[in-house]
């Protein structure tokens, strides 16, 4: 008798879910569409990413450009930065070019998006873990990308989470290094 009575609720309970969901209107539905795909063949894993002056700004990233990592691949890491603008409701174009870079390779870091620009700290390379800090800031009138260098975390992390709570910035978790294990690190700018 038990079980057929949580069978019961269970089963008026999916249908008020299934009853509601229909009836919700076509605007809150979430509609995918398909962006021009980034100027690279392989793409990049680990990238600094976030929004600036209507911008999509892709930094850094690492890959395995001549094998997959389960064939023996080695990786690399970059310091391209690719900038995607909208130039209409729908066509969009890539900027790229020798000048748009990380100061050095770096993926792994933490992204924060802000109405300044985009937070980009820490990170790693095939040399080590770093802990610099940098503000990306799209200008659209220019196409052109201006890195502001902010403080450096105290000690160098990777894989970290974080965010910007008011004006200050938190981050926390994260690694020393590639292989060590996580730690209980928590800053704040």
């Amino acid at each position: 008798m038990h079980c057929r009575k949580h069978l019961f609720l269970l089963s008026i309970f999916w249908l008020l879910i299934i009853d509601v969901s229909r009836g919700q209107p076509s605007a809150d539905i979430i509609e995918w569409s398909e962006l021009p795909s980034i100027p690279d063949k392989i793409g990049f894993n680990g990238s600094f990413i976030g929004v600036h002056n209507n911008a999509l700004i892709i930094a850094g990233g690492a890959n395995f450009p001549d094998q997959p990592v389960w064939e023996g691949g080695q990786k690399q890491w970059y310091h391209n930065i690719f900038v995607l603008e909208s130039v209409d409701d729908r066509k969009y174009q890539w900027y790229h070019n020798a000048n748009l870079k990380l100061p050095r390779p770096l993926a792994y870091g933490l992204s924060i998006q802000t109405e300044e620009g985009i937070i980009c700290i820490g990170g790693n390379n095939a040399q080590g873990t770093y802990g610099e800090a940098y503000l990306l800031k799209w200008n659209s009138g220019k196409k052109e990308l201006e890195i502001d260098k902010l403080p450096d975390l105290p000690v160098p992390l990777s894989a970290m989470g974080g965010d910007k709570i008011g004006n200050v910035i938190y981050v926390i978790g994260g690694q020393k290094d590639a292989a060590g294990p996580a730690t209980g690190s928590f800053f704040s700018l």
